[in-house]
């Protein structure tokens, strides 16, 4: 799988997540784009604080938001009549409860719609832009409702066009924090998997309601499957809960212990140990080491691909052993190979690492040796061998794991 980009820095996010208001200050009016929506919505409430402190945060956040042009729109849509929306809303989602996904022209909440979604939308006041995109957005979710054998992906004309993404961004975070009552965010955010740019949303969502993470991620990763990641469904959902995490780090290990908890996604636990372990590396500054992947500050992906393949938890030994397999039976299941094969590299390095650690002087016979999946599975050079009895006690408890998971990981 490519690297994840981050729609919102782990910073903005972490920085919005505890109020820090002068961190923001300090960050470039693009790192805060996505958050807009929150800090116009912040500055706009009447706080129910009055301290010095306060009031000393409201003043950096009106001088955040000077200058940005957009500010200016997100206020128009805040200043629309929420009340008699949430009225038509809920007769929205009874006609939808009533009729399904199945008629797309009836709708309570748009009318007379004759130049198409994304022209009525680019052209349209705040409120029927509200109205545009709740609509469509509730289709979607009546549509995944209906049983289906594959995954449906929703063509629209607002979702697909990246020129809108912006601004249906910023109409759907507003929408969810002025209407909690009839939009769930996990409900939303499992419909956003069905359109274009599905995982920005649920990220740019999550980012403008920092509390809700927990219940998206869990609502995602509940829904996901035990085994079979390759799908179009779970890439998308995989990338999704990828995302978040990489935008709140210091979750990922807590997501992966759900995904090992509830024996789901087994793909998406191995790629957060490899980016927690990537993550905490860049944070320290070491190029390498033990650490990163033995345990400690830098990562466990031995100690965590051990553990599970060891656990006496008959459950959880059965589902990981699965996918192990899954990804040498498969040759089509690529999340499964790139993740299993990149652990077997790492879990070579990893022990010479560990056996370069145990001499005082350089021994060039077991370190110069550089693993790949040709030398795998044709036996490398004796002089890159193990030639003490005691290298080899090292080296045995790794090598039976590191070949299976490059054979069965190999690509």
């Amino acid at each position: 799988m490519p690297p994840i980009t981050v729609p919102v820095s782990p910073r903005v996010f972490k920085a919005i997540e505890k109020s820090d208001i002068h961190t923001l200050a300090f960050c470039r009016e693009e790192e805060i784009r996505p958050i807009l929506p929150c800090l116009v919505r912040m500055s706009l409430i009447a706080p129910l604080d009055h301290s010095e402190e306060c009031i000393a945060g409201r003043k950096v956040i009106l001088r955040i938001l000077s200058g940005i042009e957009v500010v200016n729109s997100l206020v128009a849509l805040l200043s629309i009549d929420f009340p008699a929306l949430e009225v038509d809303v809920k007769k929205e989602q009874q006609l939808r409860q009533k009729l399904g996904g199945s008629s797309q022209s009836e709708s309570v909440l748009v009318q007379n719609l004759t130049d198409g979604l994304a022209l009525e939308f680019e052209c349209s006041d705040p409120t029927r832009r509200l109205r545009l995109l709740l609509s469509e957005l509730l289709l979607v979710m009546a549509q995944i409702r209906e049983p289906r054998q594959d995954f449906y992906h929703k063509s629209s004309e607002l979702f697909d066009n990246p020129c809108y993404l912006e601004e249906v961004s910023d109409v759907l975070c507003i929408a969810l924090a002025e209407l909690p009552a009839l939009l769930q965010p996990a409900e939303v955010a499992e419909a956003l998997l069905h359109v274009t740019n599905g995982p920005t949303l649920i990220a740019r969502m999550v980012a403008n309601q920092p509390d809700c993470f927990r219940e998206v991620v869990t609502g995602l990763v509940m829904a996901g499957d035990k085994q079979d990641e390759d799908s179009p469904s779970g890439l998308l959902r995989l990338q999704a809960v990828r995302t978040l995490c990489q935008m709140n780090p210091s979750q990922a290990l807590n997501v992966r212990a759900l995904c090992v908890e509830q024996c789901r996604m087994p793909g998406l636990a191995v790629y957060l140990t490899l980016d927690a372990g990537v993550s905490n590396v860049c944070s320290s500054g070491s190029v390498g080491g033990i650490g990163t992947v033995y345990g400690g500050e830098s990562g466990d992906v031995v100690s965590f691909i051990t553990g599970l393949l060891l656990s006496h938890n008959h459950q959880q030994r059965t589902w990981f052993a699965q996918f192990v397999k899954s990804g040498q039976r498969c040759s089509s299941h690529v999340t499964y190979k790139r993740a299993l094969y990149a652990i077997g590299l790492t879990t070579v390095q990893a022990h010479m690492s560990h056996i370069r650690g145990r001499y005082q002087e350089p021994c060039p016979h077991l370190f110069n040796y550089v693993p790949s999946s040709d030398s795998i599975i044709n036996p490398p050079p004796s002089s890159a061998m193990p030639q003490t009895q005691e290298d080899y006690a090292c080296w045995k408890p790794f090598s039976s794991l590191t070949r299976s998971l490059l054979v069965y990981g190999e690509v």
